[in-house]
């Protein structure tokens, strides 16, 4: 790689670690200074690795770099850089679900009616080429009257606008109130909306079928408090009934639904207090609404403790963030940003904790985070769980400030050794932040991470297991440089099984052809027979399209058409006999389709199966023969379709037939044996 015309450019720049600035002088590079540091560093990780890691911030640099040098291979990088991320930062599908997002984290009661009907315009908006701005504007000139004229021909499905809701829930448990008032409109709409959020809060865990994989994403065990007031205000509006939900044993439940009451006044009491969601000593809406006059006035008192905390309450929405039993005075300032409190509370000796720090990245409160940086007098000791949590709770303006003062300033590590452990550099880093922006659905820092240099094949990965198929199917358009490298740890047959399980067709048409996904042979097995089992045809029928497919293949103890037949997938069972590669005979190191048809007493399939001229029907399977089986289970349909094929040999096994009829005392098929012209007991067979 190491060419004449870059020789010098290295030789004299790069080996010189202690060059500080470097002058290009240069007509194609006169405008640049190549600064040590982060540009310096790129450079030389070219020439050491044959690799750099482009972003919107440099490759103009690198541009005219490669150029002038030319570099075939880096020009190419860049150039698959610059039109995958055009591809993502542009497209009106994403800017669609960045605005859903941001909506529901927007609303309130003064602007419910607003955000609603712009949520609803967007959901029923029928053209995905529509600009963003005007979806919004019409929203000023129609009314809910005008939506039931839309096709109901949404850019986001079900399951995805149900996720959004419950992943809103949970990062802004405060709102669950207003969200919920939001659900119920959209369910009015989108009558598989409530079905889909009971399967992922876990409802009934036999019937979560094809979401079990999404839910596992979220910790059930973490989840029960959230879901008990999501359940409690889905009851309250009437959505739901008490004897449907399975949360029935949990404590929490017990306590939220409870009606051992003694008067009317106190039930509605708790039915306010479990609105409100707060603790409701009266000093924690006092430290809320960051009330300093009130606070300083109660803190007068003799035995006032500033070190005492607010102890677990059923009604206290806080437990949804923590697991901890006790909520601090400055947890509560951290999180609802009472500045004013928060500094009263420093004033009178409480020190700021990690706690703290969280409470006010969960809260976005950037004022907060500002005096905790002033008060520790030095850089803030920024850990990867604060990164993560600041994408999680969608507080960007938060992360991008610590992102860009914390991690871009630090470069070469410095005193944030901590985010870096596990991680070789500055782009693993990014790219873990990366995954984790798209299973929280933060698309704008997805897009802001892709800006700073990431890699674009994780997004399909992590794009199925959050069941956003909008931004899987995005991610097929992107070029790669290398994807046999690219995709080396990524499980295909993971992301091919969730689509089958959803059904999506066309999308799972165009994943099949992706080189990945086609040069992973055992994909293909475990997801073909994940469509048998689930009974999807069309599945099966894009699987036959593949040129060179393999039918006659083995997994599991099985091959295609012997599973057809176990679980009685007719349709596909002949679906997969109509294959011209079909091998009926195929055995591999089973069963054999007839005998496995015999077996299960499958009439309809051993008809079908004679029906081809290449079938054994003598075939030895196991210790016996299609016409032993069908005696052992003494089906008569069976025999006769076997006896008539012209083919069947009576003494194929050390026993005929007839001796098994006899031993299971069955004279009907005995007689039918002997009246037949082509049977025939061997010699050898004689003995009974």
């Amino acid at each position: 790689m190491m060419m004449e015309k870059s020789k010098l450019i290295f030789d004299n720049l790069l080996l010189n670690e202690h060059v500080q600035k470097i002058i290009v002088e240069n007509e194609e590079l006169k405008k640049f200074t190549i600064k040590y540091g982060s540009d310096y560093e790129y450079l030389k990780s070219y020439f050491e690795n044959g690799f750099v890691d482009v972003s919107t911030a440099n490759n103009e640099l690198f541009y005219y770099f490669a150029n002038f040098f030319q570099i075939d291979s880096l020009l190419q990088q860049i150039e698959t850089y610059n039109y995958n991320y055009k591809i993502i930062s542009t497209n009106q599908e994403i800017i669609f679900q960045k605005q859903i997002i941001s909506l529901f984290l927007e609303l309130n009661e003064d602007n419910f009616d607003e955000t609603s009907e712009q949520i609803l315009m967007i959901l029923l908006n029928t053209s995905s080429s529509s600009s963003s701005s005007s979806i919004i504007e019409s929203t000023k000139t129609n009314s809910f009257s005008s939506f039931s004229d839309l096709s109901n021909s949404k850019i986001i499905d079900d399951l995805l606008l149900t996720c959004f809701f419950y992943h809103v829930c949970n990062i802004r448990p405060f709102q669950i109130p207003i969200l919920i008032k939001l659900f119920k409109l959209l369910s009015q709409n989108f009558s598989g909306l409530l079905e889909k959020l009971l399967l992922l809060i876990g409802k009934d865990k036999y019937k979560l079928c094809n979401y079990s994989r999404h839910c596992n994403l979220y910790e059930q065990k973490d989840l029960e408090k959230l879901n008990c007031f999501v359940l409690r205000e889905l009851f309250d509006r009437k959505m739901i009934l008490k004897n449907e939900m399975s949360n029935q044993y949990n404590p929490l439940f017990q306590d939220i639904f409870s009606d051992h009451f003694n008067n009317e006044i106190d039930l509605s009491l708790h039915k306010k207090h479990i609105k409100e969601g707060i603790h409701p000593a009266l000093l924690f809406e006092i430290l809320m609404k960051d009330n300093i006059e009130e606070f300083q006035e109660i803190s007068k008192a003799l035995d006032f403790d500033f070190t005492k905390s607010f102890k677990y309450n059923i009604y206290n929405k806080f437990n949804i963030l923590s697991t901890s039993n006790e909520i601090s005075y400055l947890n509560v300032c951290c999180y609802f940003d009472s500045v004013k409190c928060f500094e009263y509370l420093l004033s009178n000796d409480q020190q700021i904790t990690e706690e703290d720090f969280l409470y006010a990245i969960y809260g976005g409160s950037i004022n907060i985070i500002h005096l905790i940086e002033n008060y520790q007098q030095q850089q803030l000791n920024i850990k990867l769980i604060h990164l993560e949590r600041s994408i999680q709770f969608h507080q960007n303006v938060i992360f991008e400030w610590l992102f860009e003062k914390y991690i871009e300033q630090n470069h070469q590590i410095n005193n944030n050794s901590q985010i870096y452990q596990n991680k070789q550099s500055i782009n693993q880093l990014i790219n873990s932040l990366l995954k984790e922006s798209i299973k929280n659905y933060n698309f704008e820092i997805m897009i802001y991470l892709l800006s700073k240099n990431s890699s674009f094949y994780q997004i399909i990965e992590e794009a199925s297991k959050s069941l956003n198929y909008i931004l899987l199917e995005i991610s097929l358009n992107f070029k790669y440089c290398d994807w046999l490298t690219d995709f080396r740890n990524i499980s295909m047959s993971e992301i091919i099984k969730q689509i089958i399980l959803d059904q999506k067709i066309e999308l799972f048409r165009k994943m099949i052809q992706f080189p990945p996904i086609r040069n992973q042979a055992d994909t293909f097995a475990e997801s073909y027979f994940i469509a048998i089992k689930q009974n999807y045809l069309e599945i099966i029928q894009i699987f036959h399209e593949i040129e060179h497919f393999n039918i006659n293949f083995w997994h599991y103890y099985s091959s295609p058409l012997v599973l057809s037949i176990k679980e009685n997938r007719c349709r596909i069972f002949h679906e997969i006999l109509k294959h011209p590669h079909i091998d009926v005979n195929y055995q591999g190191h089973g069963d054999h389709p007839l005998c496995i048809a015999c077996k299960l007493e499958r009439e309809w399939h051993v008809k079908e199966l004679l029906k081809i001229s290449t079938i054994d029907t003598n075939v030895i399977d196991g210790a016996s023969n299609p016409i032993n089986i069908a005696v052992e289970k003494n089906n008569m349909k069976i025999i006769k379709m076997l006896c008539e094929n012209k083919h069947i040999n009576f003494n194929i096994e050390k026993y005929n037939p007839i001796h098994k009829a006899i031993y299971n005392n069955n004279l009907e098929i005995v007689q039918y044996f002997l009246s037949l012209p082509k049977f025939y007991i061997d010699l050898n067979n004689l003995k009974v």
